[in-house]
Formats: C-alpha cells, sequence, structure tokens
C-alpha cells in the first residue's frame, strides 16, 4: 500500500515562513492573507462565470473560464503551483504563457518564459494535482470539477479549465487499482497477457547507481554514515535516520531486491522513462523479475514457478518497505552543485486483489499479500524521483541479459549480494571513461580502487569494520572471477590491496551503435560509417545535416557515433508527431531543431553533446506540443479550403516521413 507522508511541525513553521517572504516578495504588505476563504471567493466567481458568462471554446470536454485578477488572488493561486524548499530557504513558481482562448493555447514556463526541462515538467504534474476542485451546487446536474491554472504571463487576469465532474454513483474510487484493460478470453477462458517486449539494453542513471554504492558522484570515494558528523544533514533528516534506523548512504540492498530493482528499470526503460507510476498485471512484473517458466505437468502449456512467483513479490515488497537517506550532488544548468538530501522510499506499490477470502482482506491492509498472488490482478509502482533525475544526461546501458548470464556463469547457484554492487561499480565507472575517450582499444580501460573503497561501495562495512580484509579479497577474487567468466572484464590484478586492477573488455561491456542494433535487430543491414554519409549526402535532409555541423565541427574530433545519436533524436523527434498525429511545415521543424541546437551550443563543458541534444529535444518538443497541434490543425484547417494548402500540406507530412524513413 502506499505510504503516507507526514509532515512534522518544525516543516510547517518553516513552510509558514517561506510563504510569509513569498508574499512580500509579491508586494504584499503584512501578513499573508488566508488560503481558505480566497479559494472559496474564486470558486464561487468561477462558477458564477461558467454558468451565466461566456466560457472559452470547449476542448475535450474542458472550458477556458476566466476570473477577476487581484494581488491577494494571484498569491492563492501561484501558492498552488509553488515548490519550496525549505533547506535552501527558496521557492519556484510556475507560469503559463497563453496564446489563444482554450486549453491547448496554456503552456506551463518559468518565470522568464522559458519552457520547463523534464525535471520541472514532472514537478508540475505533481503540483497540478492540488489545484482541482469539485464544486456540487443545487441541482443534481451542478457537478463540476474546476481545475486552477498557473498565473500567465504579462496578464492581469487569472484561469481555470472546467469539466463536468463524474456521477459519484458510477465511479469507484475504491476500486481504481481494479479498473485495468479487459482479459483477453478465449471462449470462457480467460488468456495471460501477451509477454513483454523488453529492450535488449536497460538503461540506468548515475545518480541513482551512486546511491546504490553510497556515494556522492561518480568515481568518489563511498561516504560512511558512521563517520559523517550530525550537523551534516538537518536537524529533521536527523531525526528520521534514527527512528527509522537507517544504517548507510544509499540503497543496501540483498540480491532478490537488486533483483527487482533490475526489473524496475526493465519497465521504466521499456516505457521511456515518462510517467513515475506504472501499472501493470502480475504477469508482466513476473517477466521483468525473471520468473522462468516450465510445462504444465498435465495440460503442457508454460507456467510461471509458484515459488519464483512468490519470490518476486516478496523482493518487491521489501524494496519497497525499505527508507533509505539519500544524499548526492548533481551539476545544474549554471554549471554549479546542487546537493540532493532526502529520506524516501525507492518504490511505493499498491495491489488490487480478487475474490479473496476475509481473513485475507484484513491481511491485505499491511501490503502485497502473499497468501493471495494467485488473486492478484494489477500492480501499481510509483518510482521516486531517484530514478529520474538527469536520466537522459548521466546515465550507462548493461545488457537485459545479465542476471542470467551471471546465473549460467555460477551454474545457476546462489550469488553474492555483492556481485551486483560490483557490476554497477563496472559500468558506472567503465561508462565515465568511455564518454572520455569514446571506443578507442589504444586507450587504458583499467580501473583502479583501493581494496578498502571497493568494500564499503561492496556494503562490506562490517567485514572490513570487524578486520576481516583477507574474507573480503577473496569475495572479492570470487566475484571479479564470475564477471571476467560473463565476458564483462578481460583480467584482474588483486596482488596490490591498494591498487586493485580490473581491466574491462570494452567491446563486450560497451557495444557501438552498430553492435547495439545488431543485438536488437539480429541483422546488419548497413555500416555505421555508410550509413552516416548514406544520411549526410540525402537532399532532403538538409535539416538534419545542419545540426549536425553546428553541434559537431569538422575541428571537434567527433565519432560517427555520436552523428548517429544526433540524427536518431531527430528522427525519433518527427516520429513522435507523425505518432500524435500532427503535421508542421519543414521550415517550422527545420527552425525548431535549430533553436534547439542553438540551446545546446550555449552550454560549455558538456562532455556527451549528442546525449544531452537528444534529452533536450525531447524535453523541448514535449513543451511545444501543444502549439505544434494547434498549428496542424490550422493547416489541415486550410487544406480543406485551399488546393495550395493542402499541396503544402502533402509536403510537410512527406517531410516528416522521408525523417523517419531514413536508415
Amino acid at each position: 500500500m502506499p505510504l503516507v507522508a507526514t509532515r512534522s511541525p518544525s516543516a510547517d513553521i518553516v513552510l509558514g515562513t517561506l510563504r510569509a517572504k513569498r508574499w512580500l516578495a509579491t508586494g504584499g504588505k503584512g501578513t499573508p492573507p488566508d488560503l481558505s476563504s480566497l479559494r472559496h471567493d474564486c470558486l464561487e466567481e468561477i462558477v458564477s462565470e461558467f454558468y451565466e458568462g461566456k466560457p472559452g471554446v470547449l476542448h475535450k470536454g474542458r472550458s477556458l473560464v476566466s476570473f477577476g485578477f487581484s494581488r491577494e488572488r494571484v498569491f492563492f493561486v501561484s501558492e498552488l503551483f509553488t515548490e519550496y524548499d525549505p533547506v535552501a530557504s527558496t521557492w519556484k513558481t510556475f507560469y503559463v504563457s497563453r496564446r489563444g482562448t482554450d486549453e491547448l493555447s496554456l503552456a506551463p514556463c518559468r518565470e522568464d518564459g522559458s519552457a520547463l526541462d523534464g525535471y520541472e515538467q514532472r514537478t508540475f504534474r505533481d503540483l497540478e494535482k492540488r489545484s482541482v476542485s469539485t464544486y456540487v451546487g443545487t441541482s443534481a446536474q451542478s457537478r463540476i470539477l474546476i481545475f486552477f491554472q498557473p498565473p500567465p504571463l504579462g496578464e492581469e487576469a487569472l484561469f481555470a479549465l472546467v469539466a463536468d465532474a463524474p456521477d459519484p454513483l458510477e465511479a469507484h474510487p475504491e476500486l481504481g487499482l481494479l479498473d485495468t484493460r479487459r482479459p483477453r478470453r478465449r471462449g470462457r477462458r480467460i488468456l495471460k497477457p501477451e509477454p513483454l517486449d523488453i529492450p535488449m539494453f536497460i538503461k540506468q542513471g548515475q545518480h541513482l547507481t551512486n546511491q546504490i554504492l553510497g556515494r556522492p558522484t561518480v568515481s568518489a570515494r563511498p561516504v560512511i554514515l558512521e563517520q559523517i558528523p550530525a550537523f551534516k544533514f538537518p536537524g529533521e533528516i536527523n531525526e528520521q535516520v534514527v527512528q527509522r534506523n537507517i544504517r548507510a548512504i544509499g540503497a543496501d540492498l540483498t540480491s532478490a531486491e537488486h533483483q527487482a530493482l533490475n526489473g524496475i528499470l526493465k519497465l521504466l526503460t521499456l516505457y521511456g522513462y515518462r510517467e513515475k507510476t506504472m501499472r501493470l498485471a502480475p504477469e508482466h512484473w513476473y517477466d521483468a523479475y525473471g520468473v522462468i517458466k516450465h510445462n504444465h505437468s498435465k495440460r503442457g502449456t508454460p507456467q510461471y514457478a509458484q515459488r519464483q512467483k512468490l519470490q518476486a513479490m516478496q523482493a518487491l515488497a521489501s524494496l519497497a518497505a525499505q527508507p533509505m537517506l539519500i544524499s548526492y550532488r548533481r551539476r545544474n544548468e549554471k554549471d554549479r552543485w546542487d546537493v540532493v538530501q532526502r529520506i524516501t522510499n525507492l518504490v511505493r506499490v499498491s495491489s488490487g486483489y480478487l475474490d479473496i477470502e476475509e481473513k485475507e482482506a484484513d491481511q491485505l491492509m499491511n501490503g502485497i499479500l502473499l497468501d493471495a498472488i494467485d488473486n492478484l490482478t494489477v500492480i501499481e509502482i510509483e518510482c521516486d524521483e531517484l530514478f529520474f533525475d538527469q536520466v537522459h544526461q548521466h546515465y550507462f546501458k548493461r545488457p537485459r541479459d545479465l542476471e542470467e548470464r551471471l546465473r549460467a556463469a555460477n551454474n545457476h547457484k546462489r550469488v553474492p549480494d555483492s556481485i551486483y554492487n560490483f557490476l554497477a561499480f563496472i559500468y558506472s565507472d567503465g561508462e565515465m571513461r568511455r564518454r572520455k575517450r569514446g571506443h578507442n582499444p589504444e586507450c587504458d580501460w583499467r580501473l583502479i580502487i583501493g581494496m578498502t573503497d571497493l568494500a564499503y561501495l561492496l556494503r562490506m562495512k562490517d567485514k572490513v569494520k570487524h578486520g576481516e580484509r583477507a574474507r573480503v579479497l577473496r569475495e572479492i577474487d570470487k566475484i571479479a572471477g564470475l564477471v571476467k567468466m560473463m565476458g564483462v572484464l578481460r583480467s584482474y590484478d588483486l596482488r596490490d590491496e591498494y591498487a586493485l586492477v580490473f581491466e574491462l573488455n570494452f567491446e563486450e561491456a560497451f557495444p557501438t551503435t552498430d553492435e547495439e542494433l545488431e543485438l536488437s535487430n539480429g541483422t546488419r543491414s548497413i555500416g555505421l560509417l555508410s550509413s552516416v554519409k548514406a544520411m549526410l549526402q540525402a537532399p532532403q535532409l538538409g535539416a538534419v545535416r545542419t545540426v549536425i555541423d553546428s553541434l559537431l565541427p569538422a575541428e571537434s574530433g567527433a565519432g560517427s557515433h555520436e552523428r548517429i545519436e544526433i540524427e536518431r533524436a531527430i528522427k525519433n523527434a518527427a516520429s513522435r508527431l507523425l505518432g500524435l498525429h500532427i503535421i508542421i511545415p519543414e521550415k517550422k521543424f527545420r527552425e525548431f531543431i535549430s533553436e534547439v541546437a542553438a540551446k545546446v551550443r550555449e552550454r560549455k563543458g558538456i562532455k556527451a553533446i549528442d546525449k544531452y541534444f537528444a534529452a533536450a529535444l525531447d524535453e523541448r518538443l514535449l513543451a511545444a506540443l501543444d502549439r505544434f497541434s494547434q498549428e496542424s490543425k490550422e493547416l489541415a484547417r486550410s487544406a480543406e479550403l485551399s488546393p495550395r494548402a493542402a499541396a503544402r500540406l502533402a509536403e510537410s507530412e512527406e517531410f516528416l516521413h522521408s525523417l523517419t524513413n531514413n536508415n
């Protein structure tokens, strides 16, 4: 079941102080106004304007309504869309820019009017949830939902979206988890859902990896919680560390919890790290976890192993129940450092069951019910923000079958818990080496680290504390041998405990772009260099060539795989527009990607400009979708009236298809 967050009285005092400061910063005087009375006042005027005034154009069941403007009302509305940081004593307020009179004309933005990045968009979506109010009038039909909108930039007006509220007798929020797709049937027999198509390579963020290893940044030395002075953390965090019996920084996981974490990473990679909350069938979780199947003794049909099904659910419940202290640093857009410190759970899990006994239903209140997993209908997994923090800029990829290869190398016996941390260390530090030097076989691919530091990364603190250095070295020798058998390591040397050496087999650990395509598709239809040349020579793809030349000038010495990444990012953007039936003129699309490229060039010190461009293009496309959708509709309406506009629409669509069809 989801955990309910509580706030201490000290936190309320801090937030009250920050709210008062923000009120004074907006030009207010005295104490901040009462927000509850302002909410009631705004709701009454919105309802009156909706029923008696002139609401905006109806779109998808929602109408845009304008209501009266005042300093106090602006403060109330902006409070709904303000994120406070009690540690830094700062706040961030989101706004909207308006270009029309309907819902599509509102685009969230920063105070300076610039588009939100991926992290800010997720924060904005979370804040939107508290902007919804239900209004119930005297008539049975007068039930509406009111969605307050952030203050618009440059206007002395406030807006809200109004829609009809669902009938409470027909809506069953307590059974929301059970509202899944209609099951597949064959006659009267219910079929299992289609298996997941897990990508060949799994994406894992570096910030998450650093917390698994217990260090603040990549290649940094591990931090031991017992050795940190208490004043290094805010008092509220220190209290929770003691109350919740937290003994380490980051996530100290068992083998089963590591396997559950890998299953979550597979799902996030499959869904493109788009949403924090994933709702899935139990069979899909079993596939992601790696539960094996065997043929039924009577029917001969494949079914999941019952014991491993239980283990998969136990591991997920255990991972969700473990609190962890997050403490790491990240570089921001100003090329300075942000420090992130909080206590959280990696995931929160909800579950839905059908047709269970009363005794089992009582036990369900404690979370996942292991005694009735056959009655499990749906699982909802909510991932912490740590999974998404700068994941499109700082990440590495590893093969999806790493666990199977690991079990095969150990003859399907139980592997040490520390081997998962060792693999995380190898891939995390190896990726930093690869980004600096590329796929150059002449480079030094050795990772050198002291035994004590490696033991802390592998969560062997107690063994080091009790002086069991020989035992630690034997375990490192064992897990390094297994990783070498898997082909990830070429060799290793443990003779000097102050400088353990691990040489990466970079061709196996970090395949090139062509090798990734070959492994994913099973064939290699065109070489890496020839595909780049073909792409650059295509006359209709001048926009792609212009962006690549601007980001990777000849004197930069960039490799061909970086050009492929940029070309692939543009191709994905065009595919997304076509998938949403959004057609924009070629000139508009060229200007858009050129603008993104210009923003990327302004950033200094980018080490992987191809990956940064891909992330920036994805985020800015998401922010511009509403605008592009409106322009596409206007173009379609013009095409119905004018042959010239119809020809322009066909040319625009052909241009986007030319980008996506390029191989």
